[in-house]
């Protein structure tokens, strides 16, 4: 039976191979009139090495500020625009599993966090941007537009999946090493995480059951998990081999934490069968097995030069080779594919965009450049089939042998001892009163000397060398340095089962001071975030929403001098306040920072009376369908249009008609609805 899934936030993270871009904003035309000495600036932080609490700078990036862009009168200034992907994408690092690996193991590597601190000059003080993180990974640019930044978030909230492409119910071969890995940017943290399996014998036995276990997980980091048949060698009765399994990750409740992979053994005797192992564009490694007919060629280069031959010399060569260089390639066939083959042969796109190759041998993972550099990866009407590939052997062969793997040799024993200190964090992200070293640093058991050349890796669960938490003195579990701000703020979303006359409002979500914590200011403040990010649905604004007659009318303390505004779909209208010279006030899209500027999606808002009826209404919603918007003020109608919003999923209009006008004390209601 599949274990139930976990209730879990997914923290939001960045694909290091999209576009990663951050716009500084315009400083205040008014105050800056002349634009020509402006320089913007900004600088990336990354942690000193992987797992360290510390930031570097990186060189510092300067801008200049696009060209201001007027339409219909106003002038907006976006801003200077920057892009780093490709500069951040280098500080993080693919890890290939070990060969035959057994265990789980968690990866650092591939993940990073970084910050950013904006300058304007002259004369602008620095302004320093709170920690994102990054996955070495990314999606094609058309999808990118969409889920380069709500893939980790709302995809993987949704999906679960591990960091691979390549189609489920897969047939892997009886000794197959099989992989698949999994970003842990889930919230709450398990404190343990669980290889679950639910397998099929021969003779249709079923059972289930927790094959292996890893502690002590870090946010953010990626869990390797080896799901090969081999894994089940020690669990399965002799005469009753394994045919069928599933595959997922669980926490310390067994409540699943990612997707539910299947696999089917093939026992049939394949006389050409190769794995090979290949990066993905998620930052995982995949097992290609290729079944079909393949050859090897050995091609070779030699350097020659000519003696002088001695006098009366007899079987004496003039030619004389002074170099041999030989290298290998492999050319086969993936075999015709049993099942998926539309899927398959789309996937096989993966091997073009892989970054490493490895061929499995019984001498470990050899590496491998891959010489193909075209692929039909669809055929419409397609039959049987198969697709053929050329690698080429990275390491040159200088000479030839023969030889069996090579058995254990007795060296110079060594050791691994932990260098830096780092808090464990229990599922909220408050410490737990352990700590355990950032690094490890290989040495010389027999004297304690540093091994030569200096070797370190990072300290990560899973790795055979690890070293596990131990008691810190002075630390009370449960405390943190950086605990979470409150966040008492209501649903964007409005209720929607409110009774007959009534109209549905809101909720108001409340996450206490302190729930969370973090090692870094700001973490905590993320996971209170993506909490209520969670919660923030049309499910839960159903169920706590308010219900209220005539929406309209409502009570509010309206300062002198201004008038209020509030909208029935805030996600959805927004107001602004434009003249031919600029664009002042409201809580549109595009409106450069000042007084009487809000966020987009912001409510109750209170804005000065002006003498003009130059006040506008951005409406949005779904292309082509037809809406009504309703304005109100102090609880009498003054508009009522019904309009068919553009293939721009947007329609601007005025606020009010010019008969009438704003005056202070007012309080107006928008009430936007498809028609």
């Amino acid at each position: 039976m599949i274990d139930p899934k976990a209730s879990l936030t997914f923290l939001p993270v960045q694909l290091s191979r999209n576009r990663i871009t951050h716009t500084i904003d315009a400083l205040d035309p008014v105050a800056f009139p002349d634009r020509s000495p402006l320089r913007y600036l900004l600088t990336l932080k990354v942690p000193e090495y992987a797992q360290a609490s510390t930031f570097m700078a990186l060189p510092t990036l300067e801008g200049r500020e696009k060209p201001p862009v007027t339409q219909d009168g106003a002038t907006t200034y976006e801003g200077a625009f920057f892009q780093f992907d490709s500069i951040l994408d280098g500080f993080m690092a693919l890890q290939k599993p070990a060969y035959r690996q057994s265990e789980l193991s968690s990866i650092a590597t591939l993940t990073m966090p970084y910050k950013l601190t904006e300058q304007v000059l002259p004369g602008g003080a620095e302004v320093e941007r709170g920690i994102k993180w990054l996955l070495k990974g990314g999606i094609t640019e058309a999808d990118a537009a969409g889920w380069a930044d709500r893939f980790a978030s709302d995809y993987q909230a949704d999906v679960r999946q591990f960091l691979t492409w390549q189609p489920d119910s897969k047939i892997v071969g009886h000794q197959q090493e099989e992989y698949l890995y999994f970003l842990l940017n889930c919230s709450p943290l398990p404190t343990e995480v669980r290889l679950r399996i639910e397998y099929t014998l021969r003779d249709g036995t079923t059972d289930e059951m927790t094959l292996l276990t890893l502690k002590n997980v870090v946010q953010y980091q990626v869990i390797c998990a080896p799901v090969g048949p081999s894994m089940l060698a020690a669990q399965v009765p002799a005469g009753n081999p394994l045919m069928r399994y599933r595959i997922w990750l669980s926490n310390q409740a067994n409540e699943r934490l990612s997707q539910v992979r299947s696999f089917t053994v093939d026992r049939q005797y394949r006389r050409n069968e190769r794995q090979i192992l290949f990066s993905n564009s998620l930052g995982g490694f995949d097992t290609l097995r290729l079944i079909g007919a393949g050859s090897e060629t050995l091609k070779v280069q030699r350097s020659s030069a000519e003696r002088e031959r001695p006098l009366d010399a007899v079987g004496f060569t003039e030619l004389y080779i002074t170099d041999v260089i030989g290298e290998r390639t492999l050319t086969v066939s993936t075999g015709y594919f049993e099942r998926h083959a539309v899927k398959t042969l789309r996937y096989l796109d993966e091997l073009l965009l892989a970054r490493e190759w490895y061929l499995v041998t019984d001498k470990g993972h050899q590496p491998l450049e891959l010489l193909t550099t075209d692929l039909v990866d669809h055929e419409d009407d397609g039959d049987l089939v198969a697709r053929q590939f050329s690698f080429r052997q990275v390491d040159v062969q200088l000479s030839y042998s023969d030889l069996p793997a090579a058995p254990a040799q007795a060296v110079r024993p060594t050791g691994w001892r932990g260098v830096g200190m780092m808090h464990l964090l229990d599922a909220m992200g408050k410490r737990t009163g352990l700590g355990r070293p950032i690094r490890l640093q290989k040495y010389y058991l027999d004297d304690g000397s540093l091994f030569k050349p200096l070797t370190q890796k990072p300290n990560a669960p899973g790795d055979p060398d690890y070293i596990g938490g131990l008691p810190l003195a002075g630390i009370d579990p449960g405390t943190t340095p950086f605990p979470s701000a409150e966040i008492t703020r209501t649903t964007t979303y409005s209720r929607t089962n409110c009774p007959t006359g009534q109209v549905g409002g809101p909720a108001t979500i409340v996450i206490t001071a302190g729930k969370y914590g973090g090692e870094a200011d700001g973490d905590a403040n993320q996971l209170a975030e993506a909490e209520y990010a969670s919660l923030n649905t049309q499910v839960y604004a159903d169920q706590y929403g308010t219900c209220t007659v005539s929406p309209e009318i409502y009570a509010w303390s309206v300062p002198a001098g201004k008038w209020h505004y509030r909208a029935g779909q805030p996600s959805k209208t927004s107001v602004h306040h434009s003249t031919l010279m600029v664009t002042d006030m409201g809580n549109s899209y595009g409106l450069s920072a000042g007084p009487n500027v809000y966020a987009p999606g912001s409510n109750d808002l209170d804005f000065p009376v002006i003498n003009d009826n130059f006040w506008f209404l951005y409406t949005m919603g779904t292309p082509g369908q037809l809406y009504r918007i309703r304005v109100y003020r102090n609880g009498l109608p003054i508009k009522d249009t019904t309009f068919r919003m553009n293939q721009d999923g947007y329609e601007l209009h005025l606020l009010h008609p010019m008969t009438e006008t704003l005056n202070s004390g007012d309080k107006l209601y928008l009430d936007l609805t498809p028609a």
